[in-house]
């Protein structure tokens, strides 16, 4: 696991949240139980959010790699209930 893919709250249990970027490049917040989530201004803000949310380290947070990206049905383009998708790497100059 590198420290793109580690969890960001270490501390036991399963992953519940994920943070990572859509395809429009907003931070996203994906909640596995599928009870809240949403869209953030920055990944700090995101990681507050997924953190609180967690009572406090019951849960833990993970951050997306790179190469995925995190969609919300709805409000970021998904069809299918939010999830984590792997996508190819784009270079900068393509974007």
């Amino acid at each position: 696991m590198n420290a793109q893919t580690a969890p960001v709250d270490p501390a036991g249990g399963a992953t519940r949240f994920t943070v990572g970027r859509d395809r429009h490049g907003w931070w996203v917040v994906h909640d596995a139980a599928g009870l809240v989530g949403g869209i953030f201004a920055n990944e700090e803000a995101a990681i507050h959010f997924a953190r609180g949310e967690c009572g406090n380290g019951t849960g833990r947070v993970r951050r997306a790699g790179h190469r995925e990206i995190v969609e919300l049905e709805g409000l970021t383009g998904g069809r299918l209930p939010a999830r984590t998708v792997p996508v190819r790497r784009c270079s900068p100059a393509a974007r």
